[in-house]
C-alpha cells in the first residue's frame, strides 16, 4: 500500500487541499484535484512544493512518469506540463513543473497524477 508523503512550502495560490503526495517503492505520486498554480510568464520551470529528503526513496531522482498532467485557465483546456523533483541539498525534495516553453502570466488549474521514479 502506498505510503502517505506529507507536502510542504507549497507556492501561493496552491495549498494542500488540492495535492495528495503517496509513495509505493522507489516512486512518488502527487495527485492533483483542481490544484492551482501562479504564473509570471517568465519561466517554464515553477516551483510548487517540497517534502522532507526522508520521503524520497533510496538512490538518485530517475525521471518523470509517462503521463502528463493537464492545466487549464479558465476551465478551458492551456496545456501539458510534468512534474520532476529536484534535491539542492540533502534537508528536502524540491517538486517543479515544467512546460513547453512559459505558460502566460495567470493563475492555472492542474488535475492529473505526476509519477516520480527514483534509480
Amino acid at each position: 500500500k502506498a505510503a502517505p508523503i506529507t507536502l510542504t512550502d507549497f507556492t501561493s495560490p496552491g495549498s494542500s487541499d488540492n495535492a495528495e503526495g503517496r509513495r509505493w517503492g522507489n516512486v512518488i505520486f502527487i495527485d492533483f484535484t483542481g490544484f492551482k498554480f501562479a504564473a509570471d510568464g517568465s519561466s517554464s520551470v515553477i516551483q510548487i512544493c517540497k517534502a522532507p529528503a526522508s520521503a524520497a526513496p533510496k538512490g538518485l531522482f530517475a525521471g518523470m512518469g509517462t503521463n502528463p498532467l493537464q492545466f487549464n485557465l479558465n476551465n478551458l483546456r492551456a496545456g501539458t506540463c510534468y512534474v520532476d523533483a529536484y534535491q539542492p541539498d540533502l534537508s528536502d525534495i524540491t517538486f517543479r513543473l515544467h512546460f513547453n516553453g512559459a505558460p502566460a502570466a495567470a493563475t492555472y488549474t492542474i488535475t492529473g497524477t505526476a509519477a516520480l521514479v527514483w534509480a
